[in-house]
């Protein structure tokens, strides 16, 4: 009996000869060791021999049966034992997360090399190299080729048999989609998710492949989730910039809807699906869609927005093109490498992910977000010094819990914290954590990679040291069984209210208003204007969680108490 790893793949190869082997129905029934029914189509790979690939998601033995109107490849059966994975799940969406089916947090990480499959041998080797140094986790890449800036040349291979100008458009190039494959099956090699572009609008005139008709787009989108479906590293990108469409039933809405819900309907695993616009924002709350693969909403802003776009769509938000290293005059593609790094942490501490891409000028016209080939830039380095921090931390979930103009702060529940700076460059800062537990505080110079621990335990209000430098961060990492460091203060306490719902306006109040003083031991007095100025901020999670901590509890639970019961009297009234 053959064996798979879980979410490897079991290949089918089954031959015959058929009239018109692409239109030659094949599919497969395959039972789960649960007793799950999985079909999956199989597909024509040229030389007589059609192939069926399925992935595995559980331990254990699967049976299989195929069914086709063709009578050899009819009615065969099969089993096989899927063993222990070997890290290489499939990544799916949790919540406002990514997560992979198996193994650690997933932190996207992602490079734009649009038709790097379609250069020469020796561009795919340099591009592959450059992969393999771990920058990234994800590329961004086509099945059909490109015809724009730097990338103005009829490729040696097309998705589709024919020529230019009389393409057969039901008739797939077996060669093209085998060199798809063997890049896929290097990228999953390498850790590498490869997020696959089906349709993008940049054609040659005498291409067509932006025109093709739904008939023709179905039975396209049928046969590549069919032979890449069962990669674990596969993602699926409906379009990049659909709304740039202005042909056919694709420039509709209604169109892009149709394609969503047939590679949904075509893809058994569930793989990451999205859809990238370049002006116009698609509904990610189509239930198709995974996450939100977004375009920058400017010249500038981009991921400062990351968490507006969680709260609108409740999706994973993943900016795919944030603008990208180089100098081309393209508004695109002059960022500077600080610039990219910054928009990078930007999405990181507000729990997002972001995606890198370089457009340095080359006299052969090689630029890596076309054609891949070999990296020239400086913010791949400080990307993956990234990376490997996140990883450090365990992929934090933060949730962005205070923004001002100047910087954002993440947090993990009470676990871990996060600040950045970005283009600041104080001397110190301080920040506020939680006084129930202790934390290691780490500080962290993005620019020049480098990692600084301080001594001892913080809890409460802490000063930390920048340097007087941009681009520094501040990760606090919660520390097991740690005593606090000392006695936490009222005016420490009255700082921590900014963590909680309600808590910041609360806060405002308190050290604004010249009454109050800044000092919780003259709450008691003050109690009848807080209210009156409080309005009903105040929730029972506020009273639950900071009540429940701090050294002068009783006094603060007694001024959210009124406050709580001046509201209920007013929503009574």
């Amino acid at each position: 009996m053959a064996h798979v790893k879980q979410y490897g793949i079991h290949e089918l190869c089954l031959h015959a000869r058929a009239k018109k082997p692409f239109d030659t129905p094949l599919k497969a029934h395959f039972t789960a060791p649960d007793g799950t029914k999985i079909t999956v189509w199989g597909f024509y790979d040229g030389d007589d021999r059609f192939l069926i690939r399925f992935m595995p998601e559980q331990e254990g033995i699967y049976t299989y049966e195929t069914v086709s109107p063709l009578p050899v490849l009819h009615g065969v059966i099969g089993s096989f034992q899927c063993t222990s994975a070997d890290g290489q799940g499939k990544v799916r969406r949790e919540g406002l997360y990514l997560n992979p089916a198996d193994g650690p947090r997933h932190y996207s990480v992602g490079t734009t090399c649009y038709a790097w499959i379609y250069q020469p041998d020796s561009v795919r080797k340099d591009t592959l190299s450059e992969l393999k140094k771990g920058y990234f986790n994800k590329i961004r890449m086509c099945v059909f080729p490109k015809w724009y800036l730097y990338n103005e040349e009829q490729p040696e291979l097309y998705p589709f048999e024919g020529t230019p100008g009389s393409f057969d458009y039901d008739t797939p190039n077996v060669k093209l989609f085998q060199r798809l494959d063997e890049t896929v099956t290097r990228l999953r090699e390498s850790n590498i998710q490869a997020d696959i572009i089906l349709f993008h609008p940049y054609d040659a005139d005498n291409w067509g492949f932006s025109r093709m008709s739904r008939a023709q787009d179905e039975r396209y989108i049928r046969y590549v989730t069919a032979r890449l479906g069962a990669f674990s590293n596969v993602w699926w990108s409906a379009a990049n910039e659909y709304d740039l469409f202005r042909i056919g039933y694709k420039a509709k809405k209604s169109g892009w809807e149709h394609i969503l819900r047939c590679i949904w309907e075509s893809d058994p695993y569930g793989h990451m699906l999205g859809i990238h616009q370049c002006f116009r924002f698609f509904n990610h709350r189509n239930p198709c869609l995974t996450h939100c693969s977004l375009q920058r909403t400017g010249v500038y802003m981009s991921t400062e927005l990351t968490g507006e776009f969680q709260k609108k769509y409740g999706k994973p938000v993943v900016w795919d093109e944030i603008g990208y290293e180089g100098d081309v005059k393209a508004m695109f593609g002059n960022c500077t490498p600080e610039d990219l790094v910054r928009r990078f942490w930007e999405a990181a501490v507000r729990g997002g992910f972001a995606g890198h891409g370089e457009t340095f000028l080359d006299p052969g016209n090689v630029l890596w977000w076309a054609k891949g080939g070999k990296l020239h830039g400086q913010s791949q380095f400080r990307i993956q010094f990234l990376k490997e921090l996140m990883e450090d931390y365990g992929n934090p979930r933060f949730t962005c819990i205070g923004s001002s103009n100047q910087y954002p702060e993440g947090a993990e529940e009470d676990s871990v914290f996060a600040w950045y700076f970005g283009n600041t460059q104080s001397r110190a800062q301080d920040i506020v954590l939680p006084s129930r537990h202790g934390y290691q505080v780490e500080i962290i110079d993005t620019w020049n990679m480098k990692r600084t621990i301080l001594d001892g335990v913080f809890s409460g209000v802490c000063e930390v040291p920048l340097g007087g430098k941009p681009y520094m961060a501040v990760f606090a990492r919660k520390v097991k069984s740690a005593p606090l460091p000392q006695q936490y203060s009222p005016d420490c306490l009255l700082r921590d209210l900014q963590h909680y719902p309600g808590g910041r306006k609360i806060y405002r109040l308190m050290t604004e208003t010249p009454v109050l003083g800044g000092n919780t031991f003259v709450l008691y007095d003050t109690l009848d204007h807080l209210q009156t100025m409080a309005g009903d901020v105040v929730t029972d999670r506020m009273i639950e969680e900071i009540c429940g901590y701090a050294n002068d509890g009783k006094l603060l639970h007694h001024l959210f108490g009124m406050l709580k019961k001046r509201n209920s009297h007013e929503n009574t009234d």
